[in-house]
Parts: C-alpha cells; structure tokens; sequence
C-alpha cells in the first residue's frame, strides 16, 4: 500500500512537471534574431544571382533598370516608388505588350548610353484609344516573360528584404494572366496577317535537311586558309554543326564542354553487324534545361566520312594539338593533377584562355552566312542542327518516342529525369544505317593503321604514352579514372582521324 501511494504521487508530480513547462513563457527574440531569416534569403538570392548564365544577366538586368527607371519617372514623387505593387507592375507590363518593339540592340543610342525607358512612348502607349492600341511590330511571348522574370526576382529580392510581406499571386493577378494570354495568342494571328514566311519558321530544318552535305563541303572549304586561326575555326564549326546534328544538342552546352566530358565506348556488336560500334559520349552537367541532372551527347561514326561527327572532332583535336602543343610534355603527375587539364574547353582557339566558354557568335554567324551563300532559309542558328537531327530522325521514319528519347525533349520534364540511355535506333539511322535490318559496317574500320603513322600525328606524339602511363597508375592506386576514359577517347580519335583521312582520299581525292 505505501509502495502505492509513493508511486501515485510520483506520477502526480511529473504530470505537474511537464504541465509547467508547457506553460512557461516564450523567450522574447531579438530584432537581430528576427532578421537572422532576412540575411539567410538574401545569401542564396546572391548565391542565384552570381552563377546566372551571361545572356540571363544580359536580358533581365536591363529590364530591372528599365523599370526603376520607369519609377523614377512615372512616380517621382512616391517615397516607395521602387516598392513592387499590383498596380505599378500592371502599368509596366501593359505598356511593354502593347509598345512597338525595339530596334536591335535596345534603344540606347537614342535615349542616352544608361537609358532603357522612354517616358514619351510610354505616354504615346498609354494615351492609345482602343482602336489604335495593337502596334504594327509587337513584342513576342518569349520578351514578355522575360520581362515577368524580373518582376518576379525583383519581387524575392524585396520579399527577403522585408520591404514587401505580399503573396505573388497578390501581385500578379487575373489581369495579369488575361495580359499574358493575349500575348501569347497574338504571336500567331500576326504571323498570318503580315504573311510572315513559314519556311522561316515551321519548315526551315526539312529544307535544311535536304542539303546537309552542302553545308558541310562550305565549312570544310572554309578552311583552305593560310592563316591557322582560320583554319582552326573552320574546323570547329564543322565538327560543331555534325555534332550537334547527329547528337542532337543544344549549341551552349557543346560550347561549354570540357575536354574531361568525353569518353568512348566499343559496343559488342550484334548478331547481323560485321564490326562493332564505337561511341562517342560526352556528359552536360550544366545546361538549359538540365536542373541539376545530367544529359549526355551520344553519336557514333557516319557511313560518309565527310559528314562524321566523330572524324570531325578527329580532325579539329589533331589541328588543335598541332599547333598548341597542348598536353605534349605532360607527366604521370600532371594528369593525376585534375586541376591542371579538367576545366579545358573542346571548343577553344589556338590563343587566349583554353579553360574559358567561348562566344557562340563566331559559330552562328558563320552558319548563317553559309546559309544565305546557299540560298536556304534560317531562324534560331544556334538549335538548327538540334531541330534538323530530328527532322532527319522524322524523314527516316523514326517513332516520336524514340525521336524525343534521343533529343532529350522535355515532356513533364521527361517523366521527371532527362534520358541517359543510348537509344541505338536513333543513332544508327543519324550515322546513316537507315534500316532496322541493315548490319552495322563500317568500311574504314576494316583498314588499322600502321603504329609508326598512328605515333606520327600530333595527338600520336604524345597519347600512347600517356595512356599507358595513366592506365599502370590508375591500376596500382585506382586514381585517374577519368583520365583513362579521356585517354583512351583520344587513341580512338587518333585512329579515327587515319582511316577517315585515308577513306576521303581515296573517295574524294579532290
């Protein structure tokens, strides 16, 4: 019984016990506590703003400006005219839907070197009745969402300030949504009313596609230069206009490749193929629509050695090499060493930095001019040779699904991952096997170069030592594995480059 009544007032007490923490006052915080969470959001919008991409920086922070100084001068008297509100983002935006586009360039030269905004359009703009109120060359959808993305990364920017405590969907409202709409589906009706040329647009890459060979016999023919440089950047947009083509990729992310992307795989062959296949892979940890996963370009040797992805890059490492020196005098210890050759880029030229992105420029102004040499239409220069390797893909036949699976499409971004696999079908048709039934052969391949000519070529001086080397190192501690993979990449080049060079002069020997 007194064992009982102990244990009773045992419980009593730590029920009492734990009723008195539950109401014990809360801890008055610090104004420096509250803003801990303020400092904490402005860190990663930092983080964010400093690793956008140029052409990100390029679009939407002059269109920031552009609307401070629409605040500036719409709102002069305001005490909190940079502060974003519904009615202040409303009037920007409509002005921006409904304004003239800009010439080429923004309108700079004209307002003054830091102008973006032109008080008296927007004044025309606004003052427009509703007959008059369509302009003649609208903006398109893709200007008016950027110009919604600043809206919205000024809007995180002020909310982590605590400046503003309002929703986004407070800010951007129906009106907003009706405002957007319209932009979109005016795109379209003012194609048809204007006549705009379709062949600009729907049906450039089947044209296109039909002169592929073209194309290419202009960029190569590019090359019959004295100057290196010329000839070098010749050979690079080759390779990339193949590449992109028969890989199916966007332009950024090949110009933001690295050597240490690349590898080659020796595919067992099939039953029906005479030799077995070799591919080329490279990965893209950073690009458009990666998002933290990683896409990857695949592509394998053409039956034409003149529209051959692989004897492309052949050709362009080994023009590089040569005249670079690149790699020549490099020991055990300097492939072991990451930081000395894992940031150098496949597309570079034979002076400056090798290890920074190159303009994209050069490529697309050489693509357009060989397309205007040739009579063909062009848009989007950058993504032709993404839109016209699934053209080809869509002549051939291919299913759609395999067409996306080798394209990467996004399709509710690709049941939520990016493809990674090797779609075979796919590479094998772009590689000119058209037919599921049509034994892989390769006739280059039947022919291995002698080692004396293989150890001849620039790449030839120096990689088979290398690899060796890298290959016993990696075997005795495990280290540089990439390496390997790289190295052994370019002994296949290195032959590659031989056979493709033979097969050309003998088939082609003008």
């Amino acid at each position: 019984m007194i064992r009982r009544i102990q244990n009773a007032k045992k419980a009593r007490a730590r029920v009492a016990a734990r009723a008195t923490t539950a109401v014990s006052p809360a801890v008055l915080r610090t104004p420096e506590e509250l803003a801990q969470n303020s400092r904490l959001e402005q860190v990663v919008l930092n983080l964010r703003h400093d690793t956008r991409p140029p052409n990100t920086m390029k679009a939407i922070d002059s269109k920031q400006e552009e609307y401070m100084q629409y605040c500036d001068a719409v709102y002069p008297q305001d005490l909190y005219k940079y502060t974003l509100d519904t009615e202040k983002a409303y009037t920007f935006m409509h002005y921006q839907a409904f304004r003239e586009q800009k010439p080429r360039g923004g309108n700079k030269s004209n307002l003054g070197r830091n102008s973006f905004f032109d008080l008296t359009d927007f004044t025309k703009v606004k003052g427009k009745s509703n007959i008059e109120v369509e302009p003649n060359k609208p903006v398109g959808k893709s200007v008016f969402m950027q110009y919604k993305a600043m809206l919205r990364k000024l809007y995180k920017e002020q909310t982590a300030r605590r400046v503003i405590s309002q929703h986004w969907e407070g800010i951007w409202t129906e009106a907003f949504e009706d405002l957007e709409k319209h932009v979109k589906e005016r795109v379209p009706r003012k194609k048809k009313e204007s006549y705009d040329e379709k062949a600009i647009s729907e049906f450039t890459p089947y044209v296109v596609a039909e002169r592929m060979d073209e194309i290419e016999d202009a960029l190569w023919s590019a090359g019959y230069a004295p100057a290196r440089r010329s000839v070098n950047c010749a050979l690079r947009h080759r390779y990339c206009f193949l590449y992109l083509t028969s890989g199916l990729l966007r332009s950024k992310s090949l110009h933001r490749a690295d050597l240490s992307d690349f590898m080659g795989l020796h595919i067992p062959k099939k039953d029906k193929d005479i030799h077995p296949m070799f591919l080329m892979v490279n990965v893209i940890p950073v690009g458009k629509t990666t998002h933290g996963t990683t896409q990857h370009g695949r592509a394998t040797c053409h039956k034409d050695p003149k529209i051959c992805c692989v004897g492309a890059v052949s050709f362009y490492l080994q023009y590089w090499f040569h005249n670079t020196r690149k790699f020549a005098d490099f020991t055990v210890e300097n492939w072991l060493d990451k930081k000395s050759w894992f940031d150098i880029k496949l597309l570079t030229d034979l002076v400056g930095d090798p290890t920074a992105v190159m303009n994209n420029d050069s490529y697309s102004g050489k693509l357009k001019s060989v397309l205007q040499q040739l009579g063909l239409p062009f848009c989007d220069l950058l993504h032709l040779g993404r839109k016209l390797g699934s053209k080809l893909l869509d002549m051939l036949e291919e299913e759609a699904r395999e067409i996306k699976r080798m394209g990467q499409w996004a399709d509710g971004v690709w049941d939520n991952a990016y493809s990674s696999k090797l779609p075979f079908g796919p590479i094998r048709k772009l590689a000119g096997y058209q037919s599921k039934d049509e034994f892989y052969f390769n006739t280059r391949t039947t022919v291995k170069p002698p080692e004396s000519l293989l150890k001849a070529t620039p790449m030839g001086e120096w990689i088979y030592d290398a690899y060796e080397s890298v290959c016993a190192e990696n075997f005795h501690t495990g280290k540089g594995q990439t390496a390997v993979q790289v190295l052994m990449f370019f002994v296949t080049i290195d032959e590659i480059f031989s056979q493709d060079a033979a097969a050309m002069v003998v088939t082609t020997p003008d």
